[in-house]
């Protein structure tokens, strides 16, 4: 049996059946290099059958068969395995870092990442498990088989859990935690996009009654970016307006049933009501309105996914100011006329 002597080159070893070359340090048994320099192993089979310089492997099997990369830590079971070509790495926790992984940073238990992955930062145990790249995931559960959904920022646990896509960001608990749309903003527990279509905006949970802010909104309203510009027709003036029915109402959602009573989507028995009392329109209504004067109002919407109607507001601005220009012309013509 060699010596201990014997079995080092260029470095410091502890251990046996050790390979060691240049400058590599190794503490456990059945580590060996193929290649590389500067590289730290520590445990069993720690860095074994690896290649690249400056690496760091800690624990059992730690960064094995990690080849090619460089500037690579793996700390914990298994982390790092078959982490081929990563680059400027560092993975802490049991059974993470799995496949090639470049410029990321994951720390927790069992975050592995597919193949190519690139400028990663997940934290949190299984957080963005399969993710593609480019992505940031804090939180036990954040983007948990977010599979080939790069591009994303989930933050909380449980954010962006099972979604599918790109270009998200999620901020809160179980915030986008369901769907397969792009492009969206979720921001609080459990805020997801209900229409489950692209490019979304969503600031908190569903059941939220009041939203407060310092300034108003402003809305991108440049005339170099419209086309097809209209005035509107006479009927979605007074006759539009006419057929409308302000109401003062309560809400009493469907969805809060199935989290918290368990009933079938639609089901209730009313005994999650809420106490405020808002004042607007109801959706069908004003959609109805539009049909009936054969118009087409936008500003309501359906999500078939959720069965459930939409109003933005904000579009019956146009209506009520056409409405008030036409009564005013009727003031004018008989005001003409009693002079």
């Amino acid at each position: 049996m060699a010596s201990l002597q014997e079995s080092t080159i260029g470095g410091t070893v502890l251990g046996k059946g050790v390979n060691n070359i240049l400058t590599n340090t190794v503490f456990g048994i059945g580590n060996a290099y193929s290649s590389g320099a500067r590289n730290t192993s520590i445990g069993k089979n720690s860095g074994r059958a690896i290649t690249g310089n400056d690496k760091v492997s800690i624990g059992y099997r730690a960064g094995i068969t990690a080849l090619y990369g460089h500037r690579t830590i793996h700390i914990g079971e298994r982390s790092g395995v078959g982490n081929y070509g990563g680059i400027d790495t560092v993975a802490i926790g049991n059974f993470n870092n799995y496949f090639t992984s470049c410029q990321s940073t994951t720390i927790g238990n069992e975050i592995q990442t597919g193949t190519c992955n690139i400028s990663n930062t997940q934290i949190g145990r299984v957080a963005f498990r399969y993710n593609t790249g480019c992505s940031t995931g804090i939180g036990a559960n954040a983007g948990q088989a977010a599979n080939s959904a790069g591009k994303q920022v989930a933050i909380g646990q449980a954010a962006s859990q099972f979604y599918s896509s790109t270009g998200n960001t999620a901020i809160g608990a179980c915030a986008n935690r369901f769907g397969a749309n792009s492009g969206t903003v979720q921001i609080g527990f459990y805020a997801y996009a209900s229409s489950y279509s692209n490019n979304h905006f969503v600031i908190g949970k569903y059941s939220f009654t009041t939203a407060h802010v310092n300034v108003g909104w402003s809305n991108l309203s440049d005339c170099r970016d419209k086309t097809n510009v209209e005035s509107l027709t006479d009927n979605l003036g007074l006759n539009f307006i006419r057929k409308l029915n302000p109401v003062s109402f309560k809400f009493d959602h469907r969805r809060k049933y199935m989290f918290k009573c368990g009933f079938e989507y639609g089901d209730k028995d009313g005994t999650l009501t809420e106490q405020l009392e808002h004042y607007g329109f109801l959706a069908q209504e004003v959609k109805e309105a539009a049909e009936a004067l054969s118009e087409t109002f936008d500003g309501v919407s359906y999500n078939a996914h959720d069965d459930v109607y939409g109003l933005a507001a904000i579009e019956l601005i146009a209506p009520i100011v056409k409405a008030l220009q036409q009564i005013n012309e009727d003031l004018d013509l008989i005001e003409a006329q009693l002079t």
